[in-house]
């Protein structure tokens, strides 16, 4: 059968939601086998929030009855342009990022022979969702007599997606916690049962513990003669005995859970977090890392904006078009519990250029990439201090 629910105290007039005194959502997480959360059974009864616990808990938003439309911005024309860059312009991009390398020897950038030059492109496709999501939980604050507070008493508690929030600005990560209103209430602390302290589990409550140094027999064992101990002579609590310093002698320590109050203030907390979800896909040719495209400028020739963008339709790649479908299917059902505000999509052009070169008898590759000319050689020939090489 469980525990008799205690009587809330009487209600003040008003609520102050940004209290600046500490909040529990899970509770204190104490050490001395204390429970840390009080029990739900002791939490009022809030419609529309029954089964709430200390544990921030999702909520979906409600289905919503206006239709969803993509809103589109203009589409620039699809093209693949090919980078027209000179064997000059590679070999100087080239020596410009051995430059960068201490121990890398520029002899082989300024006098290797580049047998090919083939120009490529990668394309670099991004979706982004936007998602407000909504969680929920019991929450509580030490409670000292001086805020005022907010009943059920006061009105019916709104539901968590009917209470107006608003984020800053679309695509901007951000998070926000807020008191539900008419949830307050004041309950006696679960913890010290409103004593406001605890008993110390250093010295158990005496204030006091002995004294290490003379194994509480007051006398120093250091001389052939008897002294008092120096380190326990002037305790409080007589000679062999050490002041508690956990407790401060006093063989109390504060509840940590309401501040020595005695008393809690409970409330439903409300957390909302925006994010911008990235999903990303890249075809390429040649054999480069992702992040090196994804690191380096190119040509944005599609861009989409809209509350719900749709599947890329036309484009030169199919492998682009599978893509885009496949990640807005995988966007709408992993964040099905969440709001999505808006979604955008975009497809860039990043040029690359491979060069196939000749030093020394020995054949090589380099790539150079996106339109600062950013060069990725792991196999230039001269890695060594000095250009050496060790065989």
């Amino acid at each position: 059968m469980p525990a008799p629910r205690r009587p809330s105290m009487v209600s003040y007039s008003a609520s102050r939601r940004n209290s600046s005194v500490k909040e529990f959502a899970i509770g204190y997480n104490g050490s001395d086998g204390i429970h840390t959360t009080p029990a739900l059974e002791l939490m009022d009864v809030i419609p529309g929030y029954e089964n709430l616990s200390f544990e921030p808990e999702s909520v979906p938003p409600p289905m919503e009855s206006i239709k969803k439309e993509g809103k589109e911005t203009s589409r620039k024309a699809v093209c693949t342009p090919c980078p027209e860059i000179t064997e000059q312009q590679l070999r100087a991009a080239l020596v410009l990022h051995v430059g960068k390398h201490c121990c890398y020897s520029q002899d082989a950038a300024k006098t290797l022979k580049m047998t090919s030059i083939q120009p490529s492109s990668a394309f670099h496709y991004q979706l982004e969702t936007y998602t407000e999501q909504r969680e929920n939980s019991w929450a509580f604050i030490p409670f000292s007599g001086n805020t005022d507070i907010d009943t059920s008493d006061k009105g019916p508690a709104p539901l968590p997606w009917d209470i107006p929030v608003k984020s800053s600005g679309m695509f901007e990560n951000e998070m926000k916690t807020i008191w539900v209103p008419h949830t307050s209430s004041v309950k006696y602390c679960f913890r010290c049962n409103s004593a406001g302290s605890s008993q110390c589990l250093e010295c158990y409550g005496k204030g006091w513990v002995r004294c290490l140094y003379c194994n509480g027999d007051g006398f120093s064992s250091e001389y052939d003669f008897k002294d008092r101990c120096f380190h326990c002579r002037s305790s409080t609590h007589g000679f062999g005995r050490l002041d508690c310093l956990q407790c401060k002698a006093t063989g109390k320590l504060e509840c940590p859970a309401c501040d020595g109050a005695g008393f809690l203030l409970y409330y439903i907390r409300l957390i909302i977090t925006w994010k911008t979800n990235k999903s990303e896909f890249i075809k390429k040719s040649v054999t480069l890392p992702e992040e090196l495209v994804k690191s380096v400028s190119g040509e944005e020739v599609f861009s989409e904006v809209g509350i719900e963008v749709l599947p890329i339709v036309e484009f030169p790649d199919a492998t682009i078009i599978t893509a885009s479908t496949q990640l807005l299917q995988e966007h709408c059902a992993k964040y099905s519990n969440q709001k999505i505000l808006m979604q955008r999509q975009h497809v860039r052009i990043v040029p690359i250029t491979s060069i196939k070169y000749e030093w020394r008898r020995k054949t090589g590759q380099f790539f150079v990439c996106g339109k600062e000319n950013k060069v990725y050689a792991p196999d230039y020939p001269q890695t060594c201090c000095w250009g050496c090489h060790i065989l």
